[in-house]
C-alpha cells in the first residue's frame, strides 16, 4: 500500500497490527519508518525496512543496508530480529532523534529541496540554516539533573546517527535503555561552519561548545516556543517531555 499523506503510514501499520500480521515491511525514509513504528509500538509485529530516504540514519545506526533494494531484501529474508529501544515524547515516538533549534531548521530546509537528495541535501541545508543561526535560553532536566543553557540546538538521540550521516552521538545505542542528549551551546556562525564537518566523524565532542549527556528522561522548557523535529519531520513545539521506551519494537536486522 502506498501512502499519500502524512500520518497515513501510522494508520496502515496500526490496522495491520490489529489484524495480527506477524511482520510488516516498510519502504521509505526515516520519517516513514517512524510513522510505522508509531503504529506498531507495543505489539509483537516484526518490522522489516527497505531504507530509501534522504537521511537513512536509522539504517546507518542499525548497520543495515540502505538505498540498495537487493541487499535490504536479503536482510529481511534472513529473518534475524532484535528488540530495540524507542524514544517517546508524550504520545509520539522517535526512532532516531528528536531535535530543536538548528536541527529542526535543517530538517525543514532539507525536506523542501526537490533536486538534492541524501547527505548532500542535509549538508547544503545545514549551511543554509547556519547562515540564519539563532540561540535561545533553555531549562533542561536530565533525569534529576537540572541546568540552564543558552544554545543553538539540542538533539535527543536514540541512535548514533542523525541528519543524513552525522555521527552526532557516537556512544549512543538503540539497545542500552538510555537517551543520548547533545547540546550545542551558543556559538558564532563561522565557528560552527568551520567545525560542522567534524560531526560526520564524531569528533565534535572535543569542542567546548558541544556537550553530551545520557538520561532516561529529558525535559526541555523554553521561554519562546520552538519547533520539534521527530526523525526529520516537524511536529509541534516546545516544551519537550521525552523518555526511553526500552525494548519496545522488534526490528529485522543483520
Amino acid at each position: 500500500m502506498e501512502t499519500t499523506a502524512a500520518g497515513e503510514a501510522t494508520e496502515i501499520a496500526r490496522d495491520l497490527a490489529k489484524k495480527e500480521q506477524d511482520r510488516i515491511i516498510v519502504l521509505g525514509g526515516d520519517g516513514t519508518i517512524s510513522e510505522v513504528v508509531n503504529g506498531i509500538l507495543g505489539t509483537p509485529v516484526e518490522l522489516g525496512m527497505i531504507c530509501v530516504g534522504t537521511g537513512n540514519d536509522i539504517a546507518r545506526s542499525l548497520g543495515i543496508p540502505y538505498n540498495n533494494l537487493k541487499a535490504s531484501l536479503k536482510v529481511i529474508l534472513a529473518g534475524k530480529t532484535k528488540m530495540v529501544d524507542i524514544g517517546m515524547e508524550n504520545d509520539r515516538c522517535f526512532v532516531s532523534a528528536l531535535g530543536i533549534g538548528l536541527a529542526a531548521n535543517i530538517a525543514v530546509r532539507a525536506n523542501a529541496m526537490k533536486k538534492l537528495k541524501g547527505p548532500v541535501a542535509f549538508f547544503v541545508a545545514a549551511y543554509q540554516a547556519i547562515g540564519s543561526l539563532e540561540s535561545f535560553p533553555l531549562r533542561l532536566t536530565l533525569d534529576s539533573r537540572k541546568m540552564e543553557v543558552e544554545c543553538v540546538a539540542v538533539l535527543i538521540q536514540n541512535s548514533c546517527y542523525c541528519g543524513g550521516g552525522l555521527l552526532l552521538a557516537p556512544q549512543a545505542s538503540m539497545t542500552d535503555g538510555l537517551l543520548d542528549v547533545v547540546v550545542i551551546e551558543k556559538t558564532g556562525r563561522v565557528e560552527l561552519m568551520f567545525n560542522f564537518p567534524r560531526l560526520y566523524k564524531g569528533k565534535h565532542l572535543k569542542h567546548p561548545k558541544f556537550s553530551a549527556y545520557q538520561a532516561k528522561t529529558v525535559n526541555i522548557e523554553s521561554s519562546v516556543r520552538i519547533d520539534k523535529m521527530f526523525d526529520g519531520d516537524i511536529f509541534g513545539k516546545t516544551p519537550v517531555s521525552a523518555k526511553i521506551a526500552e525494548s519496545s519494537v522488534r526490528m529485522v536486522v543483520l
